[in-house]
């Protein structure tokens, strides 16, 4: 099976939740299938040939200047997008010229037998002329993160403008799944929004999260730090923004009453200045950003925070934590999609003093603590493994291909 693989961003280094779930998937579909990977790539995309070479036989870049989400440029691209019917995601990822690369193999032998839309934001650069199936890989649903976004923002423009993004991409996300022969999500809870809320009549298969057991793995000679709270997400992604906010404001106070001397390391991608700033206001906390490996910062954390109010998919660092033997405290919405039995594997909690009781109560009790960790690491390290999830990829796709 020959499969083009199309995504809005180079997956090296695979340093964001969705890269990572594309980087793993593509190393074990590699030595499955013929893969071509397609991509736009920024002046900062690094140069690391031999590390893609495990992803893909073939990879085709297109380059996209690297935008930024702040100041007055950004806001006024916003503004001048407003009157599409097109979300403006999908505005900024449409590329005539990825459309013509998919057009040369219509005269080509080397012809793919599926094409895969990585993420709705690549949806718009789709050649549908191509024959061969298609396929959209929902690593969320869009359309709830903005609905979300929009229940929890409390300034009036912003909530204004989220709502008016959540109409546009609703009504694109039901339209443009319908157009795909079929539509993979990463969790039960997806699918059925998609089917139930978005009346997406195309089929729907499930690709579970996965976790690389041989790289998160508990390291014996580092041991957490007492009282150290460790957050790990891309800090210009707008669900993580606000879910350190709302932790920093309304949560961690709760929390330093009663643990003196604790702490929070906040690592990630990018720091919006947003971000940055949690850390000049309270010393307590250290925002670290971009790291070349994130496990010594998950190893030295005693818990593994994943205070969300705003999202969609499922959370592969929860599982990273996990595979490291970390106890995991997150909201309901931050664990969602994965298979997990609150006090059992995590624990939960949604409003601010729940989320500070669960925390400090693990930091307290140490007997809980060790025993959510291993409940959580025997689970990801027995059921979740990357080769498997590829191998039911590669198996609905060929299959797919054969009915068409």
């Amino acid at each position: 099976m020959r499969l083009l693989w199309m995504k809005s961003d180079y997956v090296i280094p695979p340093d964001t939740g969705g890269k990572i779930r594309t980087y793993n998937l593509l190393r074990e579909l590699h030595r499955l299938c013929d893969v071509t990977y397609l991509s736009f790539k920024t002046s900062k995309s690094p140069n690391r040939e031999p590390e893609i070479e495990t992803c893909a036989r073939k990879v085709v870049t297109v380059y996209k200047p690297e935008e930024k989400k702040e100041g007055f440029g950004f806001y006024g691209r916003v503004l001048c997008r407003m009157a599409s019917r097109l979300p403006y995601v999908i505005q900024k990822y449409h590329s005539p010229m990825i459309v013509a690369y998919q057009r040369s193999f219509i005269y080509s032998g080397d012809r793919p037998t599926v094409v895969l839309c990585d993420f709705l934001e690549m949806a718009e650069n789709v050649d549908w002329n191509l024959p061969c199936p298609k396929v959209l890989f929902q690593h969320n649903v869009e359309s709830m993160i903005w609905r979300r976004y929009c229940e929890t923002e409390t300034n009036w423009l912003k909530k204004a403008y989220c709502n008016y993004e959540r109409k546009r991409m609703t009504r694109y996300e039901s339209e443009i799944c319908n157009r795909f022969d079929l539509v993979f999500t990463v969790s039960e809870e997806d699918k059925e929004k998609l089917k139930n809320d978005y009346g997406v009549t195309r089929p729907i298969e499930v690709l579970e999260t996965g976790v690389n057991t041989e790289f998160f793995s508990p390291d014996p000679a580092t041991k957490p730090e007492p009282s150290k709270l460790v957050f790990l997400g891309s800090l210009d992604w707008m669900p993580n923004i606000d879910g350190m906010k709302w932790f920093t404001q309304e949560v961690y106070p709760l929390i330093k009453q009663k643990q003196l001397g604790v702490t929070l390391d906040i690592v990630g991608r990018r720091p919006v200045s947003e971000i940055s700033r949690l850390a000049e206001v309270d010393k307590s906390i250290r925002v670290i950003g971009n790291v070349p490996d994130v496990r010594p910062h998950i190893a030295t954390g005693e818990l593994f925070i994943v205070p969300l109010r705003i999202g969609g998919g499922s959370r592969i660092k929860i599982y990273e934590a996990m595979a490291m033997n970390r106890p995991v405290v997150s909201t309901t919405i931050g664990a969602e999609g994965l298979s997990l039995l609150p006090n059992e594997h995590i624990v939960i909690g949604d409003s601010p003093k729940e989320f500070a009781d669960q925390a400090t109560r693990l930091l307290e009790d140490k007997t809980k603590q060790a025993q959510i960790s291993k409940s959580g690491y025997d689970l990801v390290t027995q059921h979740y493994q990357w080769k498997n999830v590829a191998m039911k990829l590669r198996d609905h796709c060929q299959q797919l291909s054969q009915a068409i």
